[in-house]
């Protein structure tokens, strides 16, 4: 028999609480939220890295001149004849006659340089 005083089990029922969202409001979702935060850099590199790129690979394979709205595709015509033309591969030849130049120059410039500022001499910060 009960006497009225019984005591009521209390138990966790599993459910769990969301925190509290702005219903209804565009900004609330985080997916959106970020999407608008990372907006500015997407469209940053679509107009000043993608469409120059795509725009050359599309001039390449072009007939396109300077002034005249007219193009017409023309695939590896441009390609073929450019690798066919010696002054382009006199141009690459002194491109790297040129890198390979200056480059041994900063070395024996620059690494004897890096030397002496490196040893203790009077003056080393004001050189620094």
């Amino acid at each position: 028999m009960s006497n009225g005083r019984e005591l009521i089990g209390a138990t966790a029922t599993g459910v769990t609480a969301r925190p509290a969202a702005i219903r209804g409001s565009w900004f609330g979702r985080e997916a959106v939220q970020g999407f608008v935060w990372i907006a500015p850099a997407f469209l940053y590199l679509a107009f000043f890295i993608a469409y120059p790129f795509f725009m050359s690979i599309y001039l390449s394979v072009s007939s396109a001149r300077v002034g005249s709205p007219e193009s017409h595709f023309v695939g590896a015509q441009n390609y073929t004849r450019l690798f066919a033309d010696p002054v382009f591969w006199q141009t690459v030849r002194n491109s790297f006659v040129f890198t390979l130049g200056s480059e041994a120059i900063r070395l024996v410039i620059g690494l004897p340089l890096a030397f002496a500022l490196n040893r203790s001499f009077k003056g080393k910060r004001i050189v620094q």
